[in-house]
């Protein structure tokens, strides 16, 4: 390439050329919406030096400057290394050197070479240098001099200690002083000078200061954990752990299966950190002895100050992760938030029409909520017939790339996905916000295999139809199924049309993803097997309807529909169901006893719009109209 191939017209082009991809990915990224061919190349510069060069804060680097102080073991040397590298950051001008020189007479640490610096009226920054290095020196030649022996003029080095009877005078080295020379460090609780104490600077772990260590600490000896996060369980200090006791007779459990196949009920507890399993329940399960236990200086307390004595802890398989239970004399078997994040537990907060629902479909809802691994139905199987399509992998707006990988992360170590290494097809990912803020990850099918699969018939029942059956019901329940397409199962072979390429590489759907033409109808087809001879249960995309003419009649009907949920495996979101009501919302249209109510007024186009809580929109309205249309005897009744 020459200057006269370079014009203005193709200065952008040939500057994102010769950048690099990842340079060139990465303006992509900070320059959208906009095509980087069309920012001036002086802007595309000052974008990437914006973005890439780091950017200091005056004020914050000068007190680090001002707080430097030369460590125990740290040479006069290296300290002088870390004042010129700090005072690069902090744009002293022509003050520099007398910055510098104030922070080492200041900063040296040695009470004697700081009495040599002062003694110096006129003392300039290299003269603080120079006195510091022969100090430096000075120190290193007494710490290397070996014992010597003086006879006449002639030094002969020491062989043997037997030499001292033998009329030579022995050059002496200078004595230490005894450790009950001094008292107790009150960093560490040696017996030292506190100022050379390695501990002066560290912090404790009970009162979170600076200057001595957990052993020493004068501050209350029990430190109730606020933050399970800050909590340091390590047996190189002492923790002092604060977890619930709970005396009701009916506890949230959580089944925990170890590495030997055999498991046992855990009481889960949001309040403790930690987990803990009495010793006789430890060797029951034949997860060791308690020579097998590792040291801990672990301190439990429950909320009255009663101690539970710690034996020590284990690094145990549960559920394929590796969890730390803590092993206990006596007590219950807890598992607290360590256990519940590595085991990614979920704790459903159900809603409060549950209060009301006996307890046996209480239970049934409880279980529903826990179910995982899919439905227990036949896998299906995806029929594609045309030739397969190999996509690249979209650039992401930088923004979302860390929500998008961690939800992708998600989906693995919930075995939804399984990465590959090669593949004959490849869909590009699309990511819609979902209403929690967070990224939803769906393969863009229209590209790929929704040119060529098989259709299959949807048996999804029209508005009209379940209005119908909903004549009479005074009673209902509404049944939220959780990521409802997510839950049914891929046969071997389809799972290759599924595959998605993502910037971190190919992932193929162990079940029946988001965008696929026919998943809506391979939905309601299981759906509606799984349902099948129930009476009084209506089933439209990821809803189930269930409703009685009596409290007696639905709340058999609903027993009869969790047990068969149940018995497939089905999960359901409770704190998004509702049960046992009145009347409520169906896709944006009230339920017949509401609509049975309405007078004359409702029929007016505008009090439709306002309490139908629906879309203000000519489409939806035409909608309505033709649904009130067709169930119209609803209002002659």
């Amino acid at each position: 390439m020459t200057n006269k191939e370079v014009t203005s017209e193709n200065k952008v082009a040939f500057y994102l050329t010769y950048i690099g991809r990842e340079a060139y990915d990465l303006l992509v990224d900070l320059t959208f919406p906009e095509d980087p061919e069309n920012v001036p190349i002086e802007a595309l510069q000052q974008i990437l030096i914006n973005h890439l060069e780091p950017h200091n804060f005056e004020a914050t680097e000068r007190d680090k400057f001002n707080n430097l102080v030369r460590g125990s073991t740290e040479t006069f040397r290296q300290f002088i290394v870390n004042v010129k590298h700090q005072a690069a950051k902090c744009n002293f001008g022509a003050n520099l050197e007398i910055m510098m020189r104030d922070r080492l007479v200041a900063g040296c640490n040695n009470s004697q070479v700081k009495r040599k610096l002062l003694a110096q009226k006129t003392l300039t920054y290299t003269d603080a240098r120079i006195l510091l290095e022969e100090s430096d020196n000075i120190d290193r030649a007494l710490e290397t001099t070996p014992e010597v022996m003086f006879v006449g003029k002639q030094q002969h080095k020491d062989k043997s200690k037997n030499n001292v009877n033998r009329g030579f005078r022995v050059e002496k080295p200078i004595k230490k002083p005894r450790p009950d020379q001094f008292g107790e460090c009150l960093s560490c609780g040696a017996r030292h000078p506190r100022q050379n104490c390695k501990f002066r600077n560290a912090k404790c772990y009970k009162c979170q200061k600076i200057g001595h260590i957990a052993k020493v600490c004068k501050s209350i000896s029990t430190k109730y954990v606020e933050n399970s996060e800050s909590a340091n369980f390590t047996s190189d200090s002492e923790s002092c752990i604060n977890t619930l006791h709970v005396m009701s007779p009916q506890h949230l459990v959580h089944n925990v299966k170890f590495s030997n196949n055999k498991s046992c009920d855990f009481i889960v507890d949001t309040g403790s950190p930690i987990n803990c399993m009495p010793l006789q329940k430890f060797e029951a399960l034949q997860l060791g002895t308690k020579r097998d236990l590792q040291r801990t200086d672990t301190t439990i307390r429950g909320i009255s100050g009663q101690q539970l004595p710690v034996i020590g802890k284990s690094d145990l398989q549960a559920n394929g992760k590796e969890v730390t239970f803590f092993i206990t004399k006596f007590g219950p078997l807890i598992l607290g938030l360590d256990g519940l994040r590595k085991l990614n537990v979920e704790i459903a907060l159900l809603s409060e029409s549950l209060q009301t629902l006996p307890p046996s479909i209480a239970d049934l809802v409880h279980r529903c909520s826990r179910a995982s691994g899919g439905m227990k139905v036949p896998p299906v199987k995806l029929e594609v017939t045309a030739e397969p399509i190999f996509c690249k992998s979209r650039s992401l707006a930088f923004g979302i790339r860390e929500p998008v990988k961690k939800q992708i992360d998600e989906l693995v170590s919930d075995k939804i996905i399984t990465a590959v290494a090669a593949s004959s097809w490849a869909t590009p990912i699309v990511t819609p916000i979902k209403a929690n803020g967070l990224p939803r990850v769906c393969g863009d099918y229209r590209m790929t295999i929704n040119k060529g699969i098989k259709q299959s018939a949807s048996t999804t029942c029209d508005v009209e139809e379940m209005f119908s059956d909903l004549s009479g019901a005074v009673l209902f329940s509404k049944i939220d199924l959780k990521n409802a397409f997510l839950q049914i199962p891929l046969s071997q072979e389809s799972k290759a049309y599924t595959t998605i390429t993502t910037p971190w590489g190919l992932y193929e759907f162990n079940f029946l993803p988001f965008g696929i033409s026919v998943s809506p109808a391979c939905f309601q087809r299981t759906i509606d097997t799984i349902l099948n001879g129930l009476h009084g249960v209506r089933a439209y995309q990821d809803d189930i309807i269930v409703f009685g003419k009596s409290q007696a009649e639905h709340n058999s009907r609903l027993q009869l529909l969790l047990e068969r949920l149940v018995h497939h495996n089905v999960r359901i979101n409770a704190s998004k169901s509702i049960f046992m009501a009145e009347k409520f919302l169906i896709w944006d249209i009230v339920s017949p006893v509401e609509a049975s109510q309405w007078t004359g007024n409702e029929f007016n186009p505008f009090y439709l719009l306002q309490n139908l809580k629906i879309a203000v929109s000519y489409v939806h309205f035409l909608d309505l109209l033709n649904i009130l249309r067709n169930s119209f005897h609803i209002f002659l009744r």
